[in-house]
């Protein structure tokens, strides 16, 4: 079956990538996400990448225009029922993928393909919840897609012959040089990626080398046109994390970063206040982040109130409000992450919630100990 309009389910930079290098390939695009807003920053993200190409003198404006038309918004996955094949660009969580990969199978025709874009998760086991996994299989672009050339296309224990014929024969109409894999934890590329930069990560925090450093001595000393920490950056601190886990939980101590991520997910956590409107839980981000900067005001406003001065009562009861909102926040993300998301909630994110918890609310300890104080 000729593959003629592709569904793309994530408007992200990777969704929107995909949609860009298959609409440059003549297929119509059906881009898809959960709202309308998300939709419409993906087909700006298409546009912008054939600006760029048109100001470079790479394309013409009329052949960006049309390639910005083949892409067509869509929320929600029941408007992808048109498509030859589906192409998953989620978040790289097993169980949200799983949902995504059942919802397709009752929504899209009986002879179109389900792929998905995962780096290293299994794709028999998304085939397993559709009722038809010999059309179920693995297309993990490179990030950019629009740029890099690379496509792993991944056999699970279910996919039949045409179909992995059907993906790379799609490869190489867009221009994309494909490489059989079967399925293993990371596949090719990761397996021998996330090797070099895990032990990169190691080797710079045993020589106390800055991630500034050691990317500088990377470029430097070789081919690579970014450092470790860069591409980490590039890749996102969330999917490193996820893939080393997956690959160190799978292979061993060779695939343990030494820490280095959990420090650099700080300040990935921090970053996340940039992106607020997108984020599935951006008030509650808001909130502890607006929690951890006021802490030190709050840590005088107790200290002034120890010392019997009146301004500490004030400061008290914004120790008071500034409880009672982590508190809610800690109940937003503990009890409807999981139904928003569709991912259970991350140990992470809650370690970070009680780190906060127990900064922000030792100030209060003095402002208790100071009314205490004053009334004796």
């Amino acid at each position: 079956m000729p593959v003629e309009c592709v569904g793309v389910v994530g408007a992200g930079v990777m969704g929107s990538e995909i949609a860009q290098v298959a609409a440059a390939g003549g297929l119509d695009v059906l881009l898809s996400d959960v709202d309308q807003e998300r939709v419409d920053r993906g087909v700006a993200h298409v546009r912008d990448i054939c600006a760029r190409r048109v100001k470079r003198g790479r394309m013409s404006q009329e052949d960006a225009d049309a390639l910005v038309a083949r892409v067509h918004p869509v929320v929600g996955l029941e408007g992808l029922a048109p498509a030859d094949l589906a192409i998953e660009a989620g978040t790289e969580v097993m169980e949200v993928k799983r949902k995504v990969f059942s919802t397709l199978d009752g929504v899209l025709g009986p002879d179109a393909l389900i792929a998905s874009n995962t780096s290293g998760l299994s794709i028999t086991e998304l085939g397993e919840v559709t009722s038809r996994p010999a059309q179920v299989l693995g297309l993990h672009f490179f990030n950019p897609a629009s740029v890099m050339r690379l496509v792993e296309v991944i056999r699970g224990e279910h996919t039949g012959e045409a179909t992995l014929a059907a993906g790379r024969d799609l490869a190489v109409s867009l221009g994309k040089t494909p490489v059989l894999v079967r399925e293993c934890p990371g596949f090719l590329v990761n397996r021998i990626l996330v090797r070099a930069m895990v032990e990169s990560y190691r080797r710079a925090a045993e020589t106390g080398a800055g991630a500034a450093a050691a990317d500088a001595a990377v470029v430097a000393g070789g081919p690579a046109p970014m450092g470790p920490f860069a591409l980490g950056d590039l890749i996102g601190l969330d999917t490193m994390d996820h893939i080393q886990g997956d690959l160190e939980r799978a292979y061993g101590d060779r695939f343990a970063d030494g820490g280095v991520l959990a420090g650099l997910g700080a300040l990935f956590f921090l970053r996340a206040i940039g992106q607020i409107v997108s984020a599935p839980a951006g008030p509650e981000l808001a909130v502890l982040v607006a929690d951890l900067l006021t802490t030190p005001f709050w840590v005088a406003g107790g200290i002034l109130l120890w010392r019997r001065q009146a301004l500490g009562y004030a400061a008290g009861l914004g120790l008071l409000f500034q409880g009672s909102m982590l508190f809610v926040a800690l109940l937003v993300f503990f009890i409807l992450q999981p139904f928003v998301t569709g991912a259970p909630f991350p140990l992470t994110d809650f370690m970070v919630i009680a780190v906060m918890g127990l900064v922000c609310f030792a100030p209060f300890g003095l402002f208790v100990r100071g009314v205490l104080k004053s009334s004796t």
